[in-house]
């Protein structure tokens, strides 16, 4: 079936040997010209939280100690499993749920961005998600950075702050 493919595509075992057909990694393609918006975000994410996921992946000892509450709790004399120990765990997970669909509504807000949508009020209803979790600080700086700028639709005014 592979060989079936490579034959439709006009494709030999060859060419995919080619030592000059390398995905770049993921430094050296942020570090080629030109730098486009895209990669200017790709930049701040990879350099921003996705640093943690890199620790955390690679067992570093910084992604050790995040993960400690959740992986090494019984190890940790009954004195030390304190209810703050249950907040830290309880906004870990708040956290990387934030981060995950922060990610998700990035990829919805460029495919709308690219393709301009029309119907359904998109535009509108990604302002709205935006807006709702603009509280979030890693939320914001994506927002301020790149989708504020980005969306169709207007932001809504900000109320004057009261005496």
């Amino acid at each position: 079936m592979l060989q079936k493919g490579l034959a439709q595509d006009n494709l030999t075992d060859a060419d995919l040997d080619d030592k000059k057909n390398k995905w770049p990694l993921l430094g050296t393609y942020l570090d080629q010209k030109p730098d486009t918006p895209h990669k200017q975000l790709v930049r701040r994410i990879s350099l921003g939280f996705w640093r943690d996921y890199s620790s955390i992946s690679h067992a570093s000892y910084d992604g050790l100690v995040q993960l400690f509450p959740f992986i090494a709790r019984d190890r940790l004399p009954h004195a030390m499993r304190t209810p703050e120990l249950d907040n830290y765990r309880v906004r870990c997970f708040s956290m990387h749920f934030a981060r995950a669909a922060v990610l998700l509504l990035c990829l919805l807000t460029e495919i709308q961005h690219y393709f301009k949508f029309d119907g359904a009020n998109i535009d509108k209803r990604l302002r709205e998600i935006w807006t709702a979790m603009l509280p979030i600080y890693e939320v914001k700086e994506l927002y301020d950075f790149r989708y504020n700028a980005v969306l169709r639709e207007p932001a809504p005014a900000v109320a004057a702050a009261g005496p």
